[in-house]
């Protein structure tokens, strides 16, 4: 894991999500964290780029009709 570390808050504003969304995948381990604390939890950089590529749906190449 490499990058910057940021706060809940701060990922959930970079992926345009709730802060309550991003704890709900902390607590399921759908992300990957850093413990910075008993209670305080760090969510890399690299890790938000992670997610926003693997969501990403690629567009389908403009498609003429076939002639016949």
């Amino acid at each position: 894991m490499q990058g910057e570390l940021l706060t809940i808050r701060e990922a959930a504003q970079r992926l345009g999500l709730k802060e309550k969304t991003l704890r709900r995948w902390v607590g399921l381990r759908r992300i990957e964290y850093i413990k910075a604390g008993e209670r305080a939890v760090r969510i890399s950089s690299a890790e938000i780029d992670r997610l926003i590529e693997s969501g990403r749906v690629l567009r389908i190449a403009d498609r003429s009709p076939k002639t016949l």
